[in-house]
């Protein structure tokens, strides 16, 4: 079935310092069935394309996919409400049951992201980053217009499943090309702006739904908005056959002359900082990756799901892998932001706000999310550093939704008594909210998704991202399942819980987290002590290294 080369040479047992002076000859690695998956082949690469353009490029295209990953996140918060989709979907009665009954439609897209996320992890490393976005964009072309012409609730909750592994794979395959073709003292900026959108894409699932309601009352209102989502893969089908294919992963499969032509159009100088010319620098950052790839292979990393989150190695990868679900699970539901998205509505009428009114102002903390976030990724991703970003963002975001909490149960304290001081509490459930958003935008909203494409070897990047997808996912998904009983039992007390929650968050970040700002995916090895003791200290110079 597949024709797969062995290098050409196999290191035998050699001590650590040997292991790191040797750069193996690869063979190529094919695959005889590779010429049928739809997209741009290894080899191919789009030429007059300038570096300039290179970066623009892979910044709209990433940003697309977040805009469109953000777009599904809020989007059935938002449909559900619609009395039309209840009624095709058989749960219009509004009883109880029928919420329940709702919320797993809702959270059965998070299960879809999980599968398309842990296939994406496997496959794209069999035929490429660029291959696997086009294959999820030609199955979402095809997912979307059946979602869209919905009639009952088992095809909604199939075609929602289907319309998740989409954007899990997406989003999996995003990150992972993202923070391999990205130079190292931009990749936090970039991803960040790409994550950065994502809320914008949120905040558009809410006026889109919010706007039709106004003037139409047919099913228009919930059917134009999923289908809206047909644009964006378009685009972003458009954009892929322009972007070369990650350096790392041509390398890793012995494409070594496809990958000097890759980076000639992600590189932009004519000297580096010692006086090499480009072809000096690219040559030293090939054998950068190489020998990284080299004494992975030679000590064994992980390389499956199994082994990254269970077996120990030298490069501490069960470490990494369950610091990246953390991390996102903690994004989404112990630090609030898939609270907000899942149910920010019900956060605004707690705050004792009509469901109309609370549908806009969680649009418009939306739109704060990803202003804030953007300014965060311009002006902060690559110099205040990961750790501080989580620990701080979590400990003041916890803090900031103890106080809504505060304001909440004074708006439920004096709803019946003084109408207008129930009304000053409730406007300051806004402000606060809106504070939180801002706040939340400039710390975990970007480096949440950046932290786990960073962190792995370039063995496992690719499930490793797979990996934080599901965590993200998992955060999501506990949300949707646990977040409406926990608001319909206690109401505004839910604010102090999760807000302590944060607080402990920022607490574990502080003592977990490892930075890695400013440093290339190589370098990121060396943070881990076993790896740094035995193995990395005869690294070729890459002063030049233009990743």
């Amino acid at each position: 079935m597949a024709s797969k080369q062995e290098p050409a040479e196999k290191a035998g047992s050699v001590s650590s310092v040997d292991a790191c002076a040797v750069i193996t000859q690869r063979a190529v690695t094919t695959y005889t069935w590779e010429k049928w998956v739809p997209g741009p082949s290894a080899s191919y690469c789009f030429k007059g394309l300038s570096p300039v353009g290179a970066r623009a490029g892979f910044a709209g295209c990433g940003c697309i996919i977040f805009i469109l990953s953000g777009y599904n996140t809020s989007l059935f918060g938002s449909v559900s409400s619609v009395d039309s989709y209840r009624e095709i979907v058989g749960l219009g009665s509004g009883s109880s049951h029928d919420s329940v009954i709702l919320g797993i439609i809702s959270a059965s897209y998070w299960l879809g992201v999980i599968a398309g996320a842990l296939f994406c992890g496997w496959i794209s490393d069999l035929v490429g980053r660029r291959k696997t976005i086009v294959c999820f964009c030609i199955l979402g072309l095809v997912v979307v217009p059946l979602l869209t012409a919905l009639e009952n609730f088992a095809w909604a909750l199939v075609l929602r499943i289907l319309n998740g592994a989409v954007t899990g794979a997406l989003d999996s395959a995003t990150l992972t090309w993202s923070a391999e073709t990205t130079h190292h003292k931009r990749r936090g900026r970039a991803i960040a702006m790409e994550l950065a959108v994502s809320a914008y894409g949120a905040g558009f699932a809410y006026f889109s739904v919010y706007g039709l309601t106004s003037e139409y009352s047919s099913t228009v209102v919930w059917r134009l908005p999923i289908a809206i989502q047909l644009i964006l893969i378009f685009i972003t089908l458009a954009l892929i056959w322009f972007l070369p294919e990650s350096p790392r992963w041509l390398i890793k499969m012995g494409r070594v002359s496809e990958v000097h032509e890759v980076l000639k159009t992600l590189s932009s100088f004519d000297q580096d900082d010692e006086g090499r010319s480009e072809t000096g620098a690219i040559q030293s950052t090939v054998e950068s990756i190489e020998h990284a790839l080299d004494v992975e292979r030679q000590f064994e990393a992980s390389s499956n799901y199994f082994t990254i989150l269970f077996r120990p190695d030298r490069f501490s990868t069960p470490r990494r892998s369950w610091t990246a679900l953390f991390i996102q699970f903690s994004a989404q539901f112990l630090v609030g932001g898939g609270l907000i998205a899942a149910y920010g509505i019900s956060v605004f009428e707690t705050g004792g706000w009509p469901a109309r009114t609370a549908t806009l102002l969680t649009g418009v903390t939306f739109v704060v999310v990803a202003t804030s976030g953007m300014i965060g990724a311009i002006f902060f991703a690559d110099r205040l550093g990961r750790r501080n970003t989580f620990a701080c963002g979590a400990l003041i975001g916890g803090i900031l939704t103890i106080l809504i909490g505060v304001c909440a149960l004074y708006v439920s304290h004096y709803s019946e008594t003084d109408n207008a001081l129930s009304k000053r509490y409730s406007i300051g459930v806004v402000a606060l909210q809106f504070i939180w958003g801002v706040n939340f935008g400039l710390t975990w909203l970007w480096c949440a998704f950046l932290y786990p494409a960073e962190i792995f070897p370039t063995e496992s990047r690719s499930m490793g991202s797979a990996l934080s997808v599901i965590g993200f996912a998992l955060g999501a998904f506990t949300c949707n399942e646990v977040g409406s009983y926990i608001y319909n039992a206690i109401t505004y007390k839910a604010f102090f819980i999760f807000g302590s929650l944060s607080v402990l968050v920022g607490v574990i970040c502080w003592f977990l987290v490892l930075e890695t700002k400013n440093k290339t995916l190589e370098d990121v090895n060396n943070l881990y002590g076993k790896v740094d003791k035995s193995i990395a200290g005869e690294r070729p110079q890459d002063g030049g290294n233009t990743l």
